[in-house]
């Protein structure tokens, strides 16, 4: 696992002295050097490092989030053995890009309107509240701005580099081996997936290019399905009202693969998703009214006691059962959600 493994010796570097080097006579070496990546004593080093010191404190976390509210423990029990069955399937979300520099959507919106003749109150007023208005928001930022200038800030503001990339995501690959979705534009998971040297073997990036690969896409194959396109493909891009509803048409490609996705017999694990009112929460609900017999489906999610109780219903409505976890600061949000990956990792001997 090359992200534990580079976790490991950013740890040794960490242990020196001051100048970050051993001396020997005249010889300045790395504590790395020393230990030779390859050796036995540097395997049984970092071995001991990950079994006595990086585990532990994830099993702690694992174990402290199961036990917040009643259901989470059964729940992650269903989901770890949907994982052995190989019938689960990742949908990442915006927040799972955060820790690599990515900004929610919320906040991208407002750096967005800066550029642009919108009012500042207006486009508040439709990102605020339990439902933000994420397509009439998009609109309004959209129809201020110069259309030059809008492809140019929706390129930049997506890019990410491979060294860029940190937190949870990284774990990934090693408990989804197939078919990712998404509706992120970066390239996060594409360099995730090819560190870890498992690289997409297809990546269908929005609707109109996912309808003309339908023909050779072969969903037993590794592949990435970016539902809503991304930053290299304006034109497959789906950000503006009008956009998602040429997206999620009746019969599009992206709706036929989405309800085939939330209707077989895979369960999808929602990561990073806020999970509101939007087009793939609609689906969702269509086919679980639907259909009794849909696989359930999971996600991880902050708990809030204040509103726990109605978002249990709405989300149940969609045939989705989440996995609580406690979340006081930013930084819990990656804090919890590695430790129940780093637990699902062990519930399946992957670590």
């Amino acid at each position: 696992m090359k992200r534990l493994i580079r976790e490991f010796e950013e740890q040794v570097r960490a242990d020196l002295t001051a100048d970050g080097d051993v001396q020997i006579g005249g010889v300045k070496m790395s504590p790395l050097a020393i230990l030779d990546p390859g050796s036995e004593t540097y395997d049984a080093e970092y071995l001991r490092w990950r079994d006595e010191e990086w585990l532990p404190s994830r099993f702690e976390r694992r174990d402290s989030i199961l036990a917040l509210v009643p259901d989470n423990r059964a729940r992650f029990t269903d989901l770890s053995n949907a994982l052995k069955r190989q019938v689960v399937l990742p949908f990442v979300g915006a927040g799972m890009s955060l820790s690599s520099g990515m900004k929610t959507w919320g906040r991208f919106l407002h750096d967005l309107r800066e550029a642009g003749s919108c009012p500042e109150a207006d486009l508040h007023a439709l990102l605020t509240g339990s439902t933000p208005n994420y397509e009439a928001a998009a609109d309004l930022v959209h129809s201020s701005m110069s259309r030059k200038l809008f492809l140019n800030r929706m390129n930049t503001r997506f890019q990410v580099a491979a060294e860029q990339v940190a937190g949870p995501v990284r774990l990934l690959p090693h408990l989804f081996a197939q078919r990712v979705f998404t509706t992120n534009f970066d390239h996060v998971l594409e360099h995730v997936y090819t560190e870890e040297g498992m690289p997409f073997e297809f990546v269908l990036r929005g609707n109109q290019y996912l309808e003309r690969a339908a023909q050779t896409y072969d969903r037993t194959r590794p592949s990435l399905l970016k539902l809503h396109g991304d930053e290299q493909a304006p034109s497959q891009r789906v950000f503006t009202r009008e956009e998602y509803d040429r997206a999620y048409a009746d019969e599009s490609f992206l709706r036929r693969e989405l309800g085939r996705a939330v209707s077989g017999t895979d369960s999808l694990l929602f990561l990073g998703c806020s999970l509101t009112s939007d087009r793939t929460m609609a689906v969702l609900r269509a086919v679980a009214q639907a259909d009794a017999g849909e696989p359930e489906h999971y996600a991880f999610l902050p708990y809030d006691a204040n509103t726990h109780q109605v978002r249990e219903n709405f989300l149940a409505d969609h045939g989705i059962y989440p996995i609580w976890y406690d979340a006081p600061t930013p930084a819990d949000h990656d804090e919890a959600i590695e430790a129940l990956l780093v637990g699902l990792l062990r519930e399946q001997r992957k670590l």
